[in-house]
């Protein structure tokens, strides 16, 4: 009786002892999974950053042929009011970009 008593206790500690480690690798399975969920938005974020930036900095690099930066921000030389008007647009949205 004895006998059959501590091997049952030893099989209820090893049967909790096993689920217990399942839930803990259950656990660590759900946080690595989180973590990658976060890298990819994270790298999803940083390829669209940088497809904008591209995109935004060819006409930005035209542009700001036609603009002399002085101590007080853009003086325009040689921009029409909409060229500029795009310029100081497309400058702000590289800032916003980039914080």
């Amino acid at each position: 009786m004895l006998l059959s008593m501590g091997i049952s206790f030893l099989i209820t500690t090893a049967i909790n002892k096993i689920v217990e480690l399942k839930n803990e690798a259950d656990n660590i399975i759900q946080k690595g999974k989180d973590a990658k969920k976060e890298i990819d938005e994270i790298t999803t974020k940083l390829d669209e950053q940088t497809n904008t930036t591209q995109t935004l900095g060819k006409r930005y690099a035209e542009l700001r042929k036609g603009v002399k930066l002085t101590a007080d921000g853009f003086q325009n030389i040689s921009l029409s009011d909409t060229e500029y008007k795009e310029f100081l647009s497309i400058n702000q949205q590289i800032v916003d970009l980039y914080p």
